[in-house]
């Protein structure tokens, strides 16, 4: 038994001068911009907040890794949530007042600390909320199987 495949091409007939040639040329200078610009999804952090995580974060004597910082952006999920009862447990031992910013679109930077006191801790990060200029929350944290979480006072290590 043979089968017959027909392959339809599809053909542009479009009138050769120089309005058309330079019109196509940049519709298709503006899909190969559109196809590296989708392809290249980097993520572009703001100065602003970037500076603000690094001297925040110094000026409790943390130090990072300049390379990994990244920035997100989420919405402060309600404290009601189980799974949030510890982090604003913290945040209002150190002061913050994180639980006005529920529902609200804020950036989390996480960066990677570098001066960790246990040299047997592995994959420690500091995370920053920031609410237009204003840091709202902060802490340190591990992601081992063994994890911890505590504020970003080198002071009190109370493990959580």
């Amino acid at each position: 038994m043979c089968e017959v495949f027909v392959l339809k091409i599809l053909c542009f007939r479009y009138p050769r001068n120089a309005v058309t040639d330079i019109l196509l040329s940049f519709l298709c200078l503006f899909i190969i911009i559109l196809i590296i610009q989708n392809g290249e999804q980097t993520e572009v952090i703001s100065d602003s907040g970037y500076k603000l995580v690094i001297d925040y974060l110094s000026s409790y004597g943390w130090e990072i890794n300049p390379d990994y910082i990244t920035e997100s952006i989420i919405i402060l999920p309600d404290k009601s949530l189980p799974s949030m009862k510890e982090f604003y447990e913290l945040q209002h031992k150190q002061g913050f007042a994180t639980e006005n910013y529920i529902g609200k679109e804020i950036k989390r930077f996480d960066a990677e600390i570098t001066n960790y006191p246990d040299e047997n801790a592995d994959g420690i990060f500091a995370s920053v909320f920031i609410y237009g200029d204003k840091i709202i929350a902060a802490e340190i944290h591990s992601v081992s199987i063994n994890g911890f979480m505590h504020g970003v006072d080198r002071n009190e290590f109370t493990k959580t």
